[in-house]
Formats: C-alpha cells, structure tokens, sequence
C-alpha cells in the first residue's frame, strides 16, 4: 500500500518519485523553463548581431537619410480691448448718429489669432510673400519647392500646402492663464523655419490691425467726402454773394445778402469743426501710430534653430533596439513552448 508523501518531503529540494502528485506538472514546467533557456542559450550570439545590426542601422538611416525638420517659434500676446481713440482722445467723434464705442467695438481674443495663424488664407499669403517679395536683403524662397510640393495646378498645389501644414508642421499653443500664444513652424531648413514664423505673425499684425482700424479709416475717408461738400456748398455761396447788384440798403437784395453772409458764417464754423476732427482722424491712422496702437504684440522674435526637432535619433535608435528584442524574445518562447509540447508527446 503507497502512501503519499509527508510534508517534509514535498518541500524538499529533490523533486517527487514517479507516480506522486504533482510529478507531471513540475517535469513539464521544468522541460519549458530549460528549453527557453537552451533555446536563447544557442541563439545569443545571433540576439546580439542583429540587436547590433538593428540599432546601428536605426541610428545611420535616423542620422543620415531620414529628412531633418527644424522648429522656430514666436511668443505674443493679443490685447484683450482694443480701442484707438484710448491713445489720442477719439472718444467724443461721431459719425452721423452712432459712435465706434456702441456700433465697432473691437474685441480680439487669442482664439482669434489661433484660426487666423492656421487659416488657408494666411498661409497661402505668407507663402506668396516669401517667393515673391522677400525682405530687403534676404533671398526668395520658394516653400512649396522646399517641402517636395511640386504640382503644376496652382489650386491642387495650396490645397496640398495648407494640409501638409497644418497637419505636420504648424502649431498654436496658449500658455494657460497668462495669454501668450506659441506658435511653432517646422521647416527643412533652420533659416525657412525662422523665416515663415516671422513673416506669419507680421501678416497677422497685419490683419488684426485693419480690423481694429477699419473704422477709422473708413471715419476718414467720409470726414473728407464731407468736408469736400460743404467747402463745394461755402464756394457756391460765395459765387453768388458776388453776384448780387451793388449796395442796396433796404432792399430784397441787401436780405439776401446777409442771409448769405450768415450761411457762410455757420459753413466756416462747421468746417473748422471737420477739419479738426479729420486732423485727429489723421493722426489715428498714420502707420506709426497703427504700428504702435496695434493689438499683437510680440514678445520673442522666431531665431534659426541650432538643433533639429525630429526625427528623435537616440529616441528611434532605442525603440528600434528594443522592437527587435521584443520580437527576438517572443520568438524564443514560441519556440520553447512548441519545443516543450513536442518533448512532453
């Protein structure tokens, strides 16, 4: 009669004679543990040439062949209010019944900037810019050509442009509770990186500027056509005081003479009133004063990058290394664990 065996000899080391509980089980654990390890064992010479073969070729073909992209960015700010009036005392000027403060005030938000930075239109401008009227001093350069966008069709061409940007190489940030706005251009080459990023919050400026002055110029523009008008009425007057016949102290002529008189007095006042408020309108848009009233301010300037933002080549030279010694690994237990099954049938 067998009897099984006491605790003392299930915890021994040795393993249990044939026919225990639990043989099985621990042959067929120990046959899948030493094959894996006889498997890696045999083949570690093969894991380390070709974890060496992989990680060398990752870093040549990340270092060497893959195409470089360098990032410039710019930091701004927009202001929250804009009024232009606030600069020179352009509060009380009424155009006809409505004044800009109920009818065109201008509220610009970060947000803004954001859909503007990223809009086909501000791209395509910037893009046209850069290739045809560069800056003084600095030559043409042609994006499309530089990112590989070579379709003869000009539309099929800005579609691929604005897509490829704003998918891959622009990007907005907004710096939490503080307002500024990061935005970040990749680009081929350091100079094109820097290069785009300025010329693109300039076209800002530049947009963001006439809206906050839309009013003003439009103001000006009909202060004059009004001041035009009644300096045409005070000339026809004037016309036809000098006709009238000569001194006639009593008469219906020497009435209308001074009802003449008295229009033109009331004419020369309102002209002086126009013309001083087309001089303040003046003053509110002269290009120094837009220039220095507008709402975009720019902290930092994009500079030409000294280091490239990607491809990562330590990062893609360890997760190439490490992919292969995960699949190496995992072939190895396949293997061990068919080899096992094979051994144990």
């Amino acid at each position: 009669m067998q009897h099984p065996p006491s605790r003392r000899a299930a915890d021994s080391p040795n393993p249990p004679s044939p026919g225990y509980p639990g043989y099985d089980e621990e042959v067929a654990s120990r046959l899948t543990l030493l094959d894996f390890y006889h498997a890696w064992y045999g083949y570690r010479f093969w894991f380390i040439a070709g974890f060496l073969i992989v990680a060398v070729g990752a870093f040549v073909w990340t270092k060497f062949f893959m195409p470089k992209f360098y990032r410039s960015e710019v930091r701004f700010f927009v202001g929250e209010k804009f009024t232009p009036e606030s600069m020179i005392g352009l509060a009380d000027i009424k155009l006809f019944t409505g004044s800009r403060n109920d009818q065109y005030q201008a509220v610009v938000h970060s947000n803004l900037a954001e859909q503007y930075l990223l809009s086909s239109d501000l791209i395509t401008t910037v893009t046209w810019q850069l290739k045809h009227t560069p800056e003084e001093g600095q030559p043409p350069l042609d994006i499309c050509q530089l990112l590989g966008i070579e379709e003869q069709d000009a539309l099929v061409r800005e579609a691929k442009l604005v897509k490829l940007m704003r998918e891959n190489l622009l990007q907005v940030r907004l710096s939490g509770t503080t307002g500024i706005v990061i935005y970040q251009v990749e680009m081929p080459t350091p100079m094109a990186a820097a290069r785009y990023a300025n010329a693109s919050v300039r076209q800002l400026q530049r947009q963001m500027t006439q809206q906050a002055f839309s009013y003003w110029d439009e103001a000006r523009r009909l202060y004059d056509q009004e001041l035009e008008r009644v300096m045409a009425e005070r000339r026809e007057l004037a016309l036809r005081l000098d006709r009238l016949p000569p001194y006639d102290r009593y008469g219906p002529i020497e009435q209308e003479r001074k009802a003449l008189k008295e229009q033109l007095d009331v004419q020369a006042e309102q002209i002086a009133l126009i013309r001083s408020q087309v001089e303040l309108l003046r003053l509110a848009t002269e290009p120094t004063a837009k220039a220095a009233a507008q709402p975009v301010k720019v902290i930092d300037w994009g500079d030409p990058p000294i280091k490239k933002s990607r491809p990562k080549t330590i990062l893609t030279t360890i997760l190439a290394a490490g992919l292969y010694s995960f699949v190496f690994m995992l072939g190895l237990v396949i293997a061990g664990f068919f080899t096992a099954q094979a051994r144990r049938a």
